[in-house]
């Protein structure tokens, strides 16, 4: 597989590499989705009352995220952003090709994002977005 950062570059969304390292790692871990606080996320399906995850979101809500490690913000019209995590580390391929621990990570997100960060866990498996706890934080 490409480094992630190249797939950026090449038009991969980032939930793919996520999913991606996620099946790597055997399907340990978390695939974790940012949003901006003011936006909504899915409804859940008639079914099995649980929210369907089906990138690209289809709003127009801003959502920033790092382009490095120093918090540089390259203004982005994106409704998300999705990364992996082992549980102790943060995967983001728009970031960087190594770990950074989870809570330097979440640290860096909200001070990007004024209105405040939500987040869900997204199981790439069954294709669903659960509120839950991020592993490590």
């Amino acid at each position: 597989m490409a480094n992630a950062r190249t797939r950026l570059e090449y038009g991969d969304d980032c939930s793919e590499i996520a999913d991606d390292l996620h099946r790597a790692a055997g399907g340990e871990g978390q695939v974790i989705v940012f949003r901006s606080n003011d936006a909504p996320w899915p409804a859940p399906t008639v079914e099995n009352v649980k929210p369907r995850f089906n990138p690209p979101f289809r709003d127009s809500t801003t959502f920033n995220y790092p382009q490095n490690l120093d918090g540089s913000i390259r203004s982005l019209d994106e409704a998300y952003h999705a990364v992996y995590s082992d549980g102790r580390y943060v995967y983001d391929g728009a970031l960087h090709n190594d770990g950074i621990p989870i809570g330097d990570d979440t640290k860096l997100v909200d001070s990007m994002n004024p209105n405040g960060v939500g987040y869900r866990l997204y199981n790439p498996d069954a294709g669903e977005l659960l509120k839950g706890p991020i592993n490590g934080k």
